[in-house]
């Protein structure tokens, strides 16, 4: 798992856009089944 911050939500969706576009040439030899996922940052504290 990697996990990395954007500071907008159309950049991380133009990166995803461009790794599903690598991943489809690479699937099924150097990794299977890649998966994404955008989430948002609702709330956030510091203790």
């Amino acid at each position: 798992m990697i996990e990395l911050d954007f500071d907008t939500r159309d950049g991380a969706e133009a990166f995803v856009s461009k790794m599903r576009g690598i991943w489809q040439q690479v699937d099924g030899t150097l990794v299977t089944g890649p998966r994404a996922r955008i989430v948002d940052c609702v709330d956030d504290h510091v203790y």
